[in-house]
Order: C-alpha cells, then structure tokens, then sequence
C-alpha cells in the first residue's frame, strides 16, 4: 500500500480508492494512512427505513463540514443534502426596515402595518382554527413569489382553497405547492428542498405547514432545535419572510414540552390563536411577540369565510 502510493505521487492523477471497511478500520488499517481524503458511507436503521449517510473523515490540508451528510441513490446517481449548520460566525446582514402584509387588513393593522420583510413568524393554534387559510392568504399577497410546503394536506385540497380565496379577492395566479407526505420524512432533504426552491425562482415568502412534523422527522430534540434555529438565520439572510404553523393543543401552547417553547425565542413574532369550545365556540387571535416593533397585543375576535379569516371588533 505504501508502495502504491509513492507510485501514485510521481504521475499527475488523481486516485479513487473504493473498499469495503467499517469505521473502526479506518484507524487501523495502512491505506488510510497514506489517503489524502477519506469518505466514509454509511447506512443506519431508523424504525422500518434505512437511512444513508455521507462523512468527511480526513481532507489534507484543507477544511471541510464534519457531521453526517443525508444521501440518497436514485436514478441520476448519488444526491446529497448537507447537514444545515449555523457558521461559527453570524452571518453580517441587514435588517430590513420596510414591512409587507400578511394579507389580512385588519391583522395588518395589529401589526403596525404588517410584518418586518425577511422576519420570521410563529402562528399556533388548535386544529381547525383557520391556520392554513391564514397561510393561504399569506401566500397569495405575492404569489408568484412564494413557497408553500405542507405535510398534511394534499396539494390539491390546497387548491380548492385557493380557488375560493382567489374568487373572493379577484387574484389568478397560484403560489408554488411543496407536499411532502407524513411518512418516513427526511429533514436534511426537505430543508435542502426548500433552500434550493428559493434560490431557483427568487422566493422571498415562505409558509411552512406544519413544524410538527419537521419535529418528527428530527433524529432528537436538540436537532430539531439546531435544525430550526439554522433555517431561521438562514431566511433571515436571504431576506425571506417566513411563516410557520403550528398545531398546538389547550390555551397554553407556549408551555416548555412543546416545540413552540422550542423556538418561541427564535422567530421574531408570535400569533396565537385560542379557540372556545363551549355552546357557542368563538376563536381569537392574539399577538404575543413582535421583535423591534410595536403591536396591538388585544385578543380579536374572527370568524373563517370563503373570503378568508374576517376579524371583528376587540373586546
């Protein structure tokens, strides 16, 4: 082996060695040694799936992003998604000062005049409450321009929504449907998904339905935590306005189990919607958090149209 590779440094080519070895043979083992780059393949069980991964062991000379990188082998070959991680140094960006709407006047309004562009917003509530119509309208502000990923509903069920939200304020043109259905998801792969999305048609507003799921298809917690917080400042970079969506359950969403503790202190806003279930069920919506900026922090009244979310007077 040492022969080999003083013979392989005296042409000018460059040499991929395959074998079939496990990780605690890298150690041990004298081709290794003499290897300016390892990369090791590996496949883990997770449940009913086997999931495949990509590591840079050893690149002379030269830097490179440790971790286990997603892979997967399809027809075109292999296809990588590397592991989203946070630079050592945060990024220098601007913060935009100019707002854009949410596509709720009223809402609009409560926000002092809309939501801060490339910020990043929060909006929980229990099922049924009208999260994805607010989602819907959110998107149709700038169709052309947004991204809408969903986990639940199919795209076509997405559609008949738009048809009726689009009858009612007159707009034709659809936003770009993502769906990934809720099985066997792959965060690294959804998330490199998205970012390619953006860079590809010049999105600059995103909805992503729901993070509940993104949580189930985070190996742990803590990764969902350092998923989460990556994405955020990655959007933020990029001046893209986000919303996320997230089923909560009771009238205290933001309590310290739930994945909305997780990020609370993440995003830049909050929007909580609390539902009554009594005789008459009404459902409010609140603003618990808006960063560098003024909000009207009373609970109002709504009810869900074919026009969308209509709010009422406060109370």
């Amino acid at each position: 082996v040492h022969e080999l590779g003083g013979l392989l440094t005296a042409y000018p080519a460059t040499t991929f060695l395959v074998g079939e070895y496990t990780e605690e043979q890298v150690s041990t083992l004298p081709e290794f040694a003499v290897a300016d780059g390892i990369v090791l393949l590996t496949r883990h069980r997770s449940g009913d799936r086997d999931e495949r991964y990509l590591r840079v062991l050893k690149l002379r000379g030269s830097g490179f992003q440790e971790g286990r990188h997603a892979l997967e082998i399809g027809r075109n070959g292999l296809r990588i998604y590397p592991r989203l991680v946070s630079p050592e140094r945060p990024p220098d960006y601007r913060v935009s000062e100019s707002r854009t709407s949410v596509g709720i006047p009223l809402l609009d309004e409560m926000l002092d005049g809309g939501l801060l562009e490339g910020s990043a917003t929060l909006l929980t509530g229990p099922t049924g409450c009208g999260k994805t119509t607010a989602g819907l309208q959110f998107s149709l502000v700038a169709p052309q321009r947004s991204l809408y990923v969903t986990f639940q509903e199919h795209p076509n069920q997405l559609r008949y929504a738009l048809r009726k939200l689009q009858n009612e304020h007159g707009s034709h043109d659809d936003p770009r449907l993502v769906y990934y259905p809720p099985v066997e998801l792959h965060i690294d792969r959804i998330i490199g998904d998205i970012f390619r999305t953006i860079g590809e048609n010049g999105v600059d507003r995103l909805v992503i339905d729901a993070v509940g799921d993104l949580a189930t298809a985070a190996p742990s917690a803590q990764r969902f935590h350092d998923y989460m917080y990556s994405l955020i400042l990655h959007l933020s970079v990029r001046g893209v306005t986000t919303l996320l969506i997230l089923e909560t359950e009771g009238p205290t969403p933001l309590g310290p189990t739930t994945e909305a503790a997780r990020i609370s202190q993440m995003v830049d806003n909050i929007l909580n919607v609390v539902v009554d279930r009594s005789a008459k069920p009404q459902s409010h919506l609140q603003i618990v958090k808006t960063r560098s900026s003024v909000h009207d922090p009373r609970p109002r009244q709504f009810h869900i149209e074919d026009s969308g979310l209509t709010f009422l007077d406060p109370y």
